[in-house]
């Protein structure tokens, strides 16, 4: 499974880099405040360490409440994107906590799930995912955390699980940018899982 492995972490740097734009991974809402605003333009520009910097400055006057959750969710993603996985995890998970905007709480979600994929944290992973789908279907996310819980799943082996993630994930979302990757991974998992022992196919 080394090669699913390598292919499924190349597939979440996709997702953080050519996927999906710099503008709209730091974006925050217009209610957020200047110091938060100024703070996205420097995620924008791959400025983390100022990212870092002005939510830590922001966020020592604000610690609680909404626009603290806008604050530790830019300081996540400027952690993660400086690898530093394990406090940027605490960063999101703080932000769901203090949050109760839906696209604060949904964008948490998937950033726990994508720091705990990263982290090799399956289960954590899919827990994430899984709470993202229920409480948020109709977020922008849904396709991704179905996408990658399949990966999860198929990274431990569980290969008839992953297929039917997979295929449940593109009857409901078939022109989904994901769902073509699902499509591929559903061809390369059906190759690997022809050379696993039987008693690796179905459970972790």
């Amino acid at each position: 499974s080394t090669g699913l492995l390598a292919a499924s972490h190349r597939c979440l740097s996709g997702l953080r880099g050519g996927c999906l734009s710099a503008a709209l991974i730091f974006a925050v809402s217009a209610s957020a405040g200047d110091g938060l605003e100024s703070a996205a333009a420097a995620g924008e520009k791959k400025n983390y360490g100022r990212v870092i910097a002005q939510c830590n400055e922001f966020l020592a006057t604000s610690p609680d409440g909404e626009r603290s959750a806008s604050a530790r969710l830019l300081l996540g993603k400027a952690l993660y994107y400086r690898n530093l996985a394990e406090p940027a995890l605490s960063n999101f998970r703080s932000a769901l906590a203090n949050s109760t905007n839906a696209i604060t709480l949904s964008d948490a979600l998937r950033w726990i799930g994508d720091t705990s994929y990263f982290l090799k944290r399956y289960d954590s992973a899919i827990s994430a995912y899984e709470d993202l789908i229920h409480r948020f279907p109709e977020s922008p996310s849904a396709a991704l955390a179905h996408f990658q819980i399949g990966m999860a799943l198929a990274d431990q082996r569980r290969y008839s699980e992953a297929l039917e993630r997979f295929n449940a994930m593109i009857t409901k979302f078939p022109n989904d940018k994901f769902s073509t990757q699902a499509r591929y991974q559903i061809t390369r998992i059906g190759r690997l899982a022809r050379q696993t022992p039987a008693t690796n196919r179905g459970g972790k």
